[in-house]
C-alpha cells in the first residue's frame, strides 16, 4: 500500500499560501494497488476501465501494465483535471523493451473535445514516447494551422540538457505541468524546460475523459509498460516541489516553495535597448496579481546600479526593455527580482555583453532607387495602376474591379469584402480611394468606406512587380453591431481560371479547377489561372480571424459564368462594439515578369556519371549541381547551414569542379543559421551560440526580423566581395528552405519577400552573371519568387505511399497538375522538376536496386514524357539516369537554345492534329529554326494507336515524307526508327505510360 495516509496528513497541515500545495490541489490519485479505481477522484462519476487489467510489481505495492489493445485507462476529466492549470505526476517502467527500442508508447492523453479525431489529428495534449525520445510533453494545435509545441529531455539522439533514458526494468519519474499557455516538464526531479502555446490554454475545451496508458504502436500493441502512482494536481509545481515529489513523495513537501525565475538578457543594438526575458515556473498567472519585476543593470564587479526600473508582472514569460544608448561597450550584470506584497519572492541574475554596433546593421544592400530590369515603372492613369504586363483598375470600389494580365482580364466582377449582419448581406459602401503617393517603385493608397455602420479603412500599396498588399481594418461600430459572417470573394472568368494551385498541405491540391472546401493549414495561399497566367492570393496571419467551422475557410465553386473563390474570415457572431480587427492580404497577378530568353541554359544536373556507369561526354552540357559542401568546416558531409563564409576547403573543392568544367550553385539554407556563427554572441535572441559545433547544428532564422535579414543580405554579398574568384567560377546561390514560414502567428510573406528581393537585386547589380535558384517544393509564392531565376520543385511528392509502392510517378502527377503547378510561363520563372524515386524508398535495398536498375527505366521514361509534353526541365536525381541522359542527347541534336519554341498540346490545335484510341494521349511540339520535334505522350495504362497530322504551312517547316524517332536514335547503341507519312498523317503505336519523340530531321 502506498503512503497515501502521509500524503493526506501533510496536505491538511496548512492553508493555501500563494504558491504552496494544499489538500485541495490533489484532484486525482491512482496508486494501482490491484485496482484501476482511483483512490482520490474529485470529479466522481463512473470510471471507465478495461474489462480486465494486468498488475505487476510496482515501485511500491503494485503497478498496472499497459500497451496492449484495449489497455487504455479512461477517467472523467471534469473535477479530476483542471485544463487551466495543473500538474501530472507518474512513474513509468519499460517491461521487455529492446536496447534500441523506437516504438511509440502512450503515458497520458487529453484531447480537445471539438477537434478530436483519428490518425493523430485535432488538438491534443500528450505525454508519450516518440521513437528514440522517451519522454515528450506535447501540445498539437490544429486550429487554423497545425502547430506543435514540445518539451523533451535528452535521449540517445538529441533533445534538451536534462538526460532521461529509460532502461528495461528501470523506473523513471515524469512530472508535467501546465499553467495557461505555459507547459513545463520535469524528469526524475529535474526541470527539463518549458514551452508556450499561442492560445490561452494548452487545451481550450477538454474532452470529457483523459487516458492513462493505452495501446502502443509496436505491432498490434504489446503489454510492455508499467505505470504507477499517477497523481493530478490543481496547479503547477515549483522546481523544489517537483524534486521533493520525485525523491520522497508529496509527504515531504514544505508548506510553501518559491517559484523558479529564469532570466535571459541581450542587447538590441538596432533599438538601443536591452531586452530582459523573465520566465517564471511554478506559479499561475493569477498568482502574479499585485506582483512586479524590479530590475537593475550594473557594470560587472560593481555594486551601484547604472539603470533601474520596475514593471508590473502580468505574464509567466514576460519581456522587459531598458534603454541603454549611453552605456559603453563592455560586460554588465542584469538582476531581476519578483516582488509581491512588499517582499521578494524570487530573483535571478545573468551576464550581459554590450558590443559595438555591427557595420552591417541597417544596411541598404539590395534596396533600389529605380525600377530594375526586366520590370517597368508603376504608372497611374486615373483609377488604374499598371506595371509590366498587368493592369489593376478600381471603379468606385473598395478593391480592384478588374485585374488584367498579358491582355487577359481575370475577373467577372470586383473583388469584394462581403458580410452578413443581422441576417442581411452587406458589402462595403461609399468607398473613397485616395492616392497617397505614386512612384515608379510603389503606389500607395487608402480606401475609406462603411460596412453597415462599421467604418472600414484599407491601407494598401502595389510594387513594380505587381505585388499588391492590403490591410483591411474594420473599426468599432457606433451601434455595437455584430458581424455574423465576413469573407473575401474573388469572382474569376471561367476561361481565366481553369487551373488551381493551393499548397494547403504537403501535397498540393493542384490541377484542374474544381469545387473544394477546406482549411488553409500549411500556407494560406491559392492561385487560380490558366496556361497564360492567373491570380494568387496570400495572407500572413489568422490573428483577427474568428472561425468556428474551419472546413470552409477556403471555398472554390466552379460555375458556368464564373469561378468563385471565397476566403472566410469570420463565421461566428463577432462583436464590433469596441476595438477593431485587421485582415491583411496580398494579391499578385502572374506571370510576374517576362520569361527569361536564355532559360534553357538553366538545366541543373546532379551527376556527371551514374550508378550504371554511363557518363557525359565532353560535348554534352556540364553538370551544374547544388554544392552543399562548399563551406564545410569539420569534414562533415555538408557545410554550415546559412553560414556564407568560405575557407580553404572551399577553394580546394572548387578546383575539382573547375577541372570538370562545372559551375556549381552554392548551397544557402536561408531558413537556418549555423549555431557556430559568431553573430549569435551579439544576437542571442536568434538562437544559442554553440562554438565548435557541427555544421548541421543550426538555429532557425526568422525572416520577419529586419536585423536578421540585414545580416543575411550582408553575408550574401560579402562572400563575393571577399572572394572575387568565387564569383567567377560558380553559377550563383541555391536557396534551400527559403519559402515563407510560420513565425509564431506570422506567415512571413513580406519578410521572406524582402530578403529574396534584396539578395536578387544586389547580386544583379554587382555580379550579373550570378543567379538565384530556389528550392521550396510546392510553395509557388510569387511575391518571393518574382526575385528568383528558377525554382527546383517536386521533393514534396517524395514520401507519397503511391510513389514508394509503384516506384513511379504515374499515380502522382497528371497533366492538370503539371500545368497548374509546374508550368513556369504561367508564373514568370522556370520550374525544374526534382525526381526522388530512390529517396522515397531509402533503406529498402531491394526497391533501391529496382529504381536504379533496368526495371527503373519505364518509370523514368513515363516521367520524361510527361515533363517534355509540358516543357518542364528536370534534375537527374535519385532515378536511373540512362533515359534522362538519352533525352538530353535529343535536345543537343535538335538544338536547345533561345531559338527553340514550345507549343503545348493545349494551344497547338492549328499546328498539329492528333487522334488516339486511348486517353489521355497528347502531342506537344518544339520548333528550332527549320526543324520540328513532336512529343506524343500516352498517359493511359494501355498501348495507344495514334494518328498525327501536322499542318506544315502553319508550323513553318517544309513538309516531309517521314518522321524519325529522335529518342531511339540517341540510345546507346543507336536504333534507327522511321515512320513514313501516309498522305499528311503519321501512324504509330505509343506504349502505355510512355512517349515517342519524332523529328523532321
Amino acid at each position: 500500500m502506498k503512503h497515501l495516509g502521509l500524503i493526506v496528513i501533510t496536505l491538511l497541515l496548512s492553508a493555501r499560501a500563494s504558491s504552496g500545495l494544499t489538500r485541495d490541489d490533489v484532484l486525482f490519485y491512482a496508486p494501482f494497488d490491484g485496482t484501476t479505481q482511483a483512490t482520490i477522484a474529485k470529479g466522481g462519476g463512473e470510471i471507465t476501465v478495461p474489462t480486465t487489467a494486468t498488475f505487476v510489481e510496482g515501485r511500491e505495492g503494485q503497478a498496472v501494465l499497459v500497451g496492449g489493445k484495449g489497455s487504455e485507462l479512461t477517467y472523467p476529466t471534469p473535477g479530476n483535471l483542471n485544463p487551466d492549470s495543473g500538474a501530472l505526476s507518474m512513474w513509468i517502467k519499460p517491461v521487455g523493451w529492446g536496447k534500441d527500442d523506437t516504438f511509440i508508447r502512450f503515458y497520458f492523453r487529453l484531447h480537445d473535445d471539438r477537434e478530436a479525431g483519428k490518425n493523430d489529428s485535432g488538438s491534443f495534449l500528450w505525454l508519450y514516447k516518440f521513437f528514440a525520445y522517451q519522454a515528450n510533453w506535447l501540445v498539437q494545435l490544429d486550429s487554423y494551422r497545425r502547430s506543435f509545441h514540445l518539451v523533451r529531455p535528452a535521449s540517445s539522439d538529441g533533445g534538451g540538457k536534462v538526460k532521461f533514458v529509460l532502461a528495461d526494468g528501470q523506473w523513471g519519474h515524469l512530472l508535467a505541468t501546465w499553467s495557461g499557455s505555459q507547459m513545463a516538464l520535469y524528469a526524475n526531479g529535474q526541470l527539463v524546460g518549458t514551452a508556450y502555446v499561442p492560445t490561452p490554454n494548452l487545451v481550450n475545451q477538454a474532452q470529457k475523459f483523459f487516458v492513462i496508458g493505452g495501446q502502443n504502436r509496436k505491432d498490434e500493441g504489446t503489454q510492455d509498460l508499467a505505470i504507477d502512482d499517477v497523481m493530478i494536481l490543481n496547479r503547477p509545481v515549483t522546481p523544489g516541489e517537483a524534486k521533493a515529489i520525485y525523491e520522497k513523495g508529496l509527504a515531504s513537501l514544505p508548506v510553501t516553495a518559491p517559484p523558479a525565475l529564469d532570466l535571459q538578457a541581450h542587447h538590441q543594438p538596432s533599438h538601443g535597448q536591452i531586452a530582459m526575458t523573465n520566465e517564471l515556473v511554478g506559479w499561475t498567472v493569477d498568482d502574479l496579481r499585485g506582483a512586479s519585476y524590479q530590475y537593475q543593470i550594473l557594470k560587472a564587479d560593481e555594486t551601484k546600479p547604472l539603470i533601474t526600473g520596475s514593471v508590473d508582472a502580468t505574464l509567466l514569460r514576460q519581456e522587459l526593455f531598458a534603454k541603454v544608448d549611453d552605456l559603453p561597450v563592455g560586460t554588465y550584470a542584469v538582476r531581476v527580482e519578483l516582488h509581491k506584497a512588499g517582499r521578494k519572492i524570487a530573483g535571478a541574475e545573468c551576464k550581459l555583453d554590450i558590443a559595438s554596433k555591427p557595420p552591417w546593421l541597417g544596411n541598404g544592400i539590395g534596396k533600389v532607387e529605380s525600377v530594375p530590369a526586366p520590370w517597368e515603372p508603376v504608372q497611374r492613369d486615373g483609377m488604374r495602376l499598371t506595371c509590366w504586363g498587368r493592369t489593376h483598375e478600381w471603379k468606385q470600389t473598395a478593391m480592384p474591379a478588374q485585374i488584367t494580365t498579358q491582355g487577359q482580364p481575370l475577373l467577372t466582377r470586383p473583388l469584394a469584402i462581403v458580410a452578413r449582419i443581422g441576417g442581411k448581406p452587406v458589402s462595403i459602401a461609399r468607398a473613397i480611394l485616395t492616392w497617397n503617393s505614386v512612384t515608379p517603385l510603389r503606389a500607395k493608397f487608402t480606401v475609406a468606406g462603411e460596412l453597415a455602420d462599421i467604418p472600414v479603412r484599407i491601407a494598401g500599396y502595389m510594387d513594380y512587380d505587381g505585388f499588391l498588399w492590403q490591410d483591411v481594418t474594420l473599426g468599432a461600430s457606433p451601434t455595437g453591431l455584430s458581424v455574423d459572417h465576413l469573407s473575401l470573394e474573388i469572382a474569376m472568368r471561367p476561361e481565366a481560371s481553369t487551373l488551381m494551385n493551393t499548397h494547403q498541405t504537403l501535397i498540393c491540391e493542384s490541377g484542374a479547377t474544381r469545387a473544394i472546401s477546406g482549411l488553409m493549414a500549411g500556407s494560406p495561399m491559392i492561385w487560380l489561372g490558366n496556361e497564360r497566367g492567373g491570380l494568387q492570393w496570400v495572407a500572413e496571419s489568422f490573428k483577427d480571424w474568428n472561425l468556428a467551422d474551419k472546413r470552409h475557410m477556403l471555398d472554390v465553386r466552379k460555375g458556368a459564368d464564373e469561378t468563385l473563390v471565397r476566403i472566410t474570415f469570420i463565421d461566428t457572431p463577432t462583436s464590433f462594439a469596441q476595438g477593431s480587427r485587421t485582415i491583411s492580404m496580398g494579391l499578385q497577378a502572374t506571370p510576374v515578369k517576362p520569361y527569361p530568353a536564355d532559360w534553357r541554359r538553366l538545366t541543373m544536373e546532379a551527376f556527371r556519371g551514374s550508378r550504371s556507369g554511363e557518363s557525359w561526354s565532353e560535348s554534352e552540357p556540364s553538370a551544374i549541381p547544388y554544392w552543399s559542401q562548399w563551406n564545410a568546416i569539420t569534414g562533415h558531409r555538408d557545410g554550415g547551414y546559412g553560414y556564407l563564409v568560405a575557407n580553404p576547403n572551399t577553394f580546394k573543392q572548387l578546383s575539382a569542379w573547375t577541372a570538370r568544367h562545372n559551375r556549381p550553385y552554392l548551397y544557402w539554407n536561408t531558413g537556418q543559421l549555423w549555431a557556430g556563427d559568431e553573430v549569435l554572441r551579439t544576437f542571442p535572441q536568434w538562437g544559442q551560440y554553440q562554438p565548435n559545433c557541427y555544421e548541421y547544428t543550426a538555429v532557425v532564422m526568422r525572416h520577419a526580423d529586419p536585423d536578421a535579414r540585414d545580416y543575411m543580405i550582408w553575408r550574401c554579398n560579402q562572400l563575393f566581395i571577399d572572394n572575387p574568384e568565387l564569383a567567377d567560377k560558380v553559377s550563383g546561390y541555391y536557396l534551400d528552405s527559403t519559402g515563407a514560414k510560420w513565425d509564431d502567428d506570422l506567415f512571413t510573406v513580406r519578410g521572406t519577400r524582402d530578403l529574396q528581393q534584396r539578395a536578387y537585386l544586389s547580386l544583379r547589380a554587382k555580379w550579373p552573371q550570378l543567379r538565384l535558384m530556389n528550392h521550396q517544393s510546392g510553395q509557388n509564392l510569387m511575391a518571393q519568387l518574382a526575385f528568383s531565376d528558377t525554382m527546383l520543385t517536386g521533393e514534396h511528392l517524395t514520401m507519397q505511399p503511391e510513389l514508394s509502392r509503384d516506384l513511379s510517378y504515374h499515380h502522382i502527377i497528371n497533366m492538370d497538375l503539371l500545368r497548374a503547378e509546374y508550368l513556369g510561363r504561367a508564373y514568370g520563372i522556370p520550374f525544374i522538376f526534382l525526381p526522388e524515386l530512390a529517396r522515397g524508398v531509402d533503406g529498402d535495398e531491394e526497391k533501391t536496386k529496382r529504381v536504379y536498375g533496368p526495371e527503373g527505366i519505364p518509370a523514368v521514361e513515363h516521367l520524361i514524357g510527361m515533363l517534355w509534353a509540358h516543357d518542364v526541365p528536370y534534375l537527374t536525381h535519385y532515378v536511373n539516369p540512362t533515359p534522362m541522359l538519352q533525352a538530353y542527347r535529343v535536345q543537343m541534336a535538335f538544338g536547345w537554345d533561345h531559338d527553340t519554341a514550345f507549343h503545348g498540346y493545349w494551344e497547338n490545335s492549328s499546328l498539329v492534329k492528333i487522334k488516339a484510341n486511348q486517353s489521355p494521349v497528347v502531342v506537344s511540339m518544339y520548333t528550332h529554326k527549320d526543324k520540328a520535334l513532336f512529343v506524343v505522350m500516352n498517359n493511359s495504362d494501355n498501348d495507344a494507336q495514334v494518328e498525327l497530322t501536322p499542318n506544315w504551312s502553319e508550323i513553318g517547316v517544309s513538309a516531309v515524307t517521314m518522321l524519325k524517332d529522335a529518342y531511339a536514335a540517341q540510345a546507346q547503341p543507336a536504333v534507327e526508327t522511321v515512320i513514313q507519312l501516309d498522305g499528311d498523317s503519321a501512324r504509330m503505336t505509343v506504349p502505355a505510360r510512355n512517349f515517342r519523340m519524332l523529328t523532321t530531321e
